[in-house]
């Protein structure tokens, strides 16, 4: 019954699903909830692989890939692009901790944070345009490797506030927490992509833990801003790795 609770609550704090539920959640079960994560983006995929294949009836592969784009934008609230914003102002500021945590916490749009946004969502529209209609499944598995993202991030490192919202999600996960969205997410790839999944797995599990430990060494420990940022990093390397691996002739 916990867990049908903490993958409810997910699915209202990561997606903009209205399910209108109101459920009360301790503090230790912020982070534990990290665990489950990539089912809320085995949901997201879901609709992404759905939306995908029904845009590219309609649209040659660029726009159908700008509109996917629109739609995982307005399926997710732009909550992951908002932390990268975030990450990219206050680390690239290049300013001692204590004020890079400033900046990251202020709610005004710096120029690092519009490039980061930019280059990523374009990112995505020309990679994803590369895809044809029948990659679905590579399609589906794309927000499962970002959500993945979060359980290892949060339990690798530690909080680099005193307080602030994030806390609870990176105090309170930890290894148990990253074997079991890594067990969902490795049972997924296979099951999807098979023993080359496996390994597009591995490899990016690899950049994940290189990337947290890049921006933790920053400021001592990472932000849920930084949890936000490297959903959306892992996504990316996915993106490029599922090309190289299965449509590069």
């Amino acid at each position: 019954m916990r867990i049908i609770k903490q993958v409810l609550w997910l699915i209202q704090f990561l997606t903009s699903i209205p399910l209108n539920l109101t459920i009360s959640m301790e503090p230790e079960d912020f982070g534990r909830s990290l665990a489950y994560a990539p089912l809320i983006g085995l949901l997201v995929g879901g609709i992404l692989a759905a939306s995908f294949y029904l845009l590219h009836l309609l649209f040659p592969a660029t726009m159908a890939s700008l509109f996917l784009c629109i739609i995982y934008v307005f399926l997710t609230g732009g909550l992951h692009l908002d932390g990268l914003g975030d990450t990219a102002d206050g680390l690239f500021s290049h300013r001692p901790k204590e004020r890079i945590l400033e900046i990251m916490k202020d709610s005004r749009v710096g120029t690092n944070a519009v490039l980061a946004i930019v280059l990523a969502l374009l990112s995505y529209i020309f990679l994803i345009a590369q895809f044809p209609s029948t990659s679905l499944g590579l399609i589906l598995l794309m927000p499962v490797i970002g959500r993945l993202a979060l359980p290892l991030a949060a339990g690798l490192e530690k909080y680099a506030r005193p307080d602030g919202l994030g806390r609870h999600f990176i105090n309170f996960c930890g290894p148990k927490e990253i074997v079991i969205g890594t067990l969902i997410t490795a049972i997924l790839f296979w099951g999807v992509l098979g023993c080359k999944g496996l390994l597009i797995l591995f490899l990016i599990e690899i950049v994940i833990t290189l990337i947290v430990k890049f921006f933790s060494a920053k400021i001592n420990g990472i932000t849920g801003d930084i949890l936000g940022a490297v959903c959306e990093l892992a996504q990316l390397c996915y993106l490029i790795l599922a090309y190289l691996f299965y449509l590069r002739s």
